[in-house]
């Protein structure tokens, strides 16, 4: 019964380092996307007139801006992304290791389970 227990839990700490690597997937793809957007925004910026006030997107509402305090903002934004990339790749490839182990753990705990219970005299 302990085994049916353990094999349970490491099924459910399966399954909730299965939702963390997704939601880590789903933040390194934002990431990914807002560089490329910053790079074309960027892109936009050096094809401005000189003296051309831009505007900037912030919900619903257009804001205007000069060139340079914009290309300052998305720079720093796009060093923070670039900053933050590999971290979360580290972190996914640690949570995928440690995946790894526990679904080895979950095959030997079942094949235990399967053995004691085949074992057992009826």
């Amino acid at each position: 019964m302990q085994q049916f227990q353990l094999l349970q839990e490491t099924q459910a700490q399966i399954e909730i380092l299965n939702t963390q690597i997704g939601k880590i997937n789903q933040r390194i793809a934002a990431l990914q996307v807002n560089q490329k957007r910053s790079e074309a925004a960027l892109e936009a910026i050096d094809n401005t007139r000189s003296g051309q006030r831009v505007y900037k997107q912030v919900s619903r509402v257009l804001i205007l801006r000069e060139p340079a305090e914009l290309r300052e903002e998305i720079e720093q934004e796009r060093e923070n992304a670039a900053e933050n990339l590999p971290k979360l790749t580290n972190v996914k490839a640690q949570l995928v290791a440690k995946l790894g182990g526990l679904n080895s753990q979950f095959v030997d705990i079942n094949a235990q389970l399967r053995q004691s219970l085949f074992a057992q005299p009826q």
